[in-house]
C-alpha cells in the first residue's frame, strides 16, 4: 500500500530494475503488509476489491507486478499463488548461482595496475542481503563482488562496488551509486 502515485511508479520502476519485492515492501510499504515482506497471503477474488479481481483474473503466478489503485491508495500487486516451495527455492538457487559465478570473476580477475581505493556499498551480516546488493551493484555495471570478513562468529561480508587507482575515480563512481540510492564509502587499501 502506497499514498502517493509517484512513490507506487518508483517502486515499479525498481522492480523493473531487479529489485526484490520483498525488499521494496519492507522499505515503502504504509501498510501492515511491508512488515512480511508484501505478503498477504491466500486472498479469494470475493475478498478483494472489485477493480484488482478484475485486473488479476488471468494473470499467471510470477508475472511481473501490477499497480493498481484502490480508495485513493497505490498497491503494487504480484500474484504468487500457487506457491510451491520446491519450485520457489530452485529459482532462487538458479539466481544466485549464476550471481556467485559473476561475482567470482571479478573477485578473481588479475589486475595490471595496482588499484589501491576500494569502493564499498555496505557491509552485511546475512549473505543473502549482501547477495542482493551485489545483483543490484551488477545490474548497475558495476564489477561487484563480495569480500568475506571476520571469524565463523564474526561473519561479515563486505560488497566490493570497484577497484580504483585513483580516489577520483572512485569519487566518480560513487557519485553513480547514490544516484541510484546506495550508500557507499572509499577504503584505502594498504
Amino acid at each position: 500500500t502506497l499514498k502517493e502515485r509517484s512513490t507506487a511508479q518508483e517502486v515499479m520502476q525498481r522492480l523493473d530494475d531487479g529489485e526484490l519485492f520483498e525488499e521494496l515492501a519492507r522499505q515503502f510499504s504504509t501498510g501492515p503488509e511491508g512488515q512480511s515482506g508484501g505478503y498477504v497471503g491466500g486472498i479469494s477474488t470475493a475478498n478483494m476489491p472489485i477493480v484488482f479481481a478484475v485486473k488479476l483474473a488471468g494473470v499467471e503466478s510470477f508475472s511481473p507486478p501490477l499497480l493498481l489503485e484502490s480508495g485513493g491508495s497505490y498497491h503494487v500487486v504480484q500474484r504468487i499463488a500457487p506457491f510451491d516451495p520446491e519450485l520457489w527455492q530452485q529459482k532462487i538457487s538458479a539466481e544466485k548461482s549464476v550471481r556467485r559465478q559473476k561475482t567470482a570473476e571479478y573477485a578473481v580477475r588479475p589486475v595490471a595496475v595496482k588499484k589501491s581505493y576500494l569502493l564499498l556499498s555496505g557491509v552485511f551480516r546475512n549473505h543473502d542481503y549482501a547477495d542482493q546488493r551485489v545483483a543490484r551493484l551488477l545490474k548497475l555495471g558495476m564489477k561487484s563482488y563480495l569480500q568475506p570478513r571476520g571469524d565463523e562468529e564474526h561473519q561479515r561480508y563486505e560488497v566490493i562496488a570497484g577497484r580504483f587507482d585513483r580516489f577520483e575515480a572512485a569519487e566518480e563512481a560513487g557519485a553513480q551509486l547514490k544516484q541510484a540510492g546506495l550508500d557507499y564509502y572509499i577504503r584505502k587499501e594498504k
